[in-house]
């Protein structure tokens, strides 16, 4: 009698130990920027409300780009969904499904030079010279001339040096608050696109995108999330519609 309870003990130990262990630990790369912390914030509070672990690393675009690609790390942040499907089937990792900001961008153009976004979005068949950063280079219908320096791309727009700009409303913006004597440039929405995590190929829908959207779902619901990210999430999914 006392062997069957001693195996029946053993057997529970074992089962609810195996349930603590299931936590499994995932590699993030997060791309280097300016600050970093508010997602190593965030992806360590995702990991801790879905009881796994992230081992993050912040490393330049082409390296985090390089790593998923080739399956040595689990996923990426940020990734942008771009607006042409195709393109996006094309490339080596897949979207997570997971929403983790709403993203607005913007064409900022010459005023004495318009630019109708139509045609953008239909390939750009008349050649306009529009720059943008790294980061959102693969996003576009278009193939885009890439710029390190938001200042200079808006200074140069602004003299009629390039035909446009595509940027996020929130940096490009506060940049171009910055530069009140540039008076020749006008901003009209491109379009609203997701920023998320870019996922091993195949793997859309898997463990990795499954704790991102129940551990932001969960953040959500407490709290966590806005007083992580700051600012009125609604608010910066919605175009702002003023001319400088």
């Amino acid at each position: 009698m006392k062997r069957i309870l001693f195996i029946f003990i053993s057997a529970v130990f074992f089962i609810f130990s195996a349930g603590v262990i299931q936590a499994k630990e995932y590699k993030l790369n997060i791309i280097q920027t300016p600050s970093t912390e508010t997602p190593i914030k965030l992806f360590n509070a995702i990991a801790e409300a879905t009881n796994n672990k992230v081992d993050i690393e912040v490393v330049p675009s082409g390296r985090a780009i390089n790593s998923i690609e080739t399956k040595k790390i689990d996923f990426v942040f940020p990734a942008t969904i771009g607006f042409d499907a195709k393109k996006n089937a094309q490339l080596n990792y897949d979207f997570s499904k997971a929403t983790i900001s709403k993203l607005v961008i913007i064409l900022y153009t010459n005023k004495n030079k318009p630019i109708d976004v139509a045609g953008l979005k239909n390939g750009n068949k008349k050649g306009y010279v529009i720059e943008t950063t790294a980061s959102l280079s693969t996003i576009f219908e278009f193939d885009t001339a890439l710029t390190t320096n938001i200042e200079g791309s808006l200074k140069k727009l602004n003299y009629g040096r390039i035909d446009g700009f595509v940027y996020t409303q929130l940096s490009g913006d506060e940049q171009l608050r910055k530069l009140p004597d540039l008076k020749n440039i006008k901003r009209q929405l491109y379009g609203i696109t997701i920023t998320t995590c870019a996922l091993q190929k195949g793997t859309s829908g898997g463990d990795v995108d499954q704790m991102l959207i129940k551990g932001l779902d969960i953040l959500r619901k407490n709290g966590k999330f806005g007083q992580i990210m700051g600012g009125d999430e609604k608010a910066m999914a919605v175009y702002n519609d003023w001319q400088p």
